[in-house]
């Protein structure tokens, strides 16, 4: 914590996460300083501080997010050596108040079969199968061509198995005639009492049969 006059005025906080091959050897940091004390050297020496527990933990990799419209924030960490790889989109729901679409939950499409995560055995081959869906459902993403890296099945295995902040429980998958065809994963953010919603979607010739309905409404339970 960063006080001034005994105000608490700014935040680092370290946490441990993969790397790009899925290694826990990175520290994801995060810098908070309120606006008006900003560009006094306070998020400089709450990084330093951060980047000396990471380093005392033994973690050598370093990752960040910003917001577009923090004033600063790119600047602040390309100064310090970072160099950005992906922008995200993010959409804010308050999962106690959120009704959705007023709806009852939809009954399954014809001849399309859901299972959550605590449903499935996390075998390798399930771990492949997702492979394949998410790669196919990823082809379809507009993705800026210099902001998506393409990972392989083994990364992708490693990355998901050792991810501390993948919820398992919070997948939805999706499946005609056995055939994986959509998914839904959530993923904890900060403290664990926010989840974000990671990568959803339904292959093409699957689209428009329900099925984004259905993952619509396992978000809110």
């Amino acid at each position: 914590m960063a006080e001034v006059d005994g105000r608490v005025v700014g935040r680092a906080d370290v946490e441990q996460t993969a790397n790009a091959v899925g290694n826990e050897t990175t520290a994801l940091i995060g810098i908070y300083v309120l606006p008006a004390y900003r560009n006094r050297g306070i998020g400089s020496s709450l990084y330093e501080t951060a980047n000396a527990a990471a380093l005392e933990k033994g973690l050598t990799g370093r990752r960040a997010w910003y917001r577009e419209d923090s004033e600063g924030a790119l600047g602040f960490l390309e100064a310090r050596g970072f160099a950005r790889q992906l922008r995200t989109r993010e959409y804010v729901l308050d999962g106690l108040t959120a009704s959705g679409s007023g709806e009852p939950v939809p009954e399954s499409p014809r001849q399309i079969e859901f299972a959550s995560g605590r449903e499935m055995a996390w075998t390798d081959e399930l771990w492949r199968e997702l492979f394949g869906l998410e790669t196919a459902i990823n082809r379809d993403v507009p993705y800026p061509e210099d902001e998506y890296t393409a990972i392989d099945v083994n990364q992708f295995i490693s990355q998901r198995t050792g991810a501390t902040d993948f919820i398992r429980d919070g997948y939805l998958l999706a499946r005609s005639q056995g055939e994986p065809v959509g998914s839904l994963s959530l993923w904890y953010l900060g403290n664990r009492s926010t989840a974000s919603i990671g990568l959803v979607g339904v292959l093409p010739k699957f689209r428009k049969k329900g099925i984004a309905r259905r993952f619509d409404r396992h978000v809110y339970r």
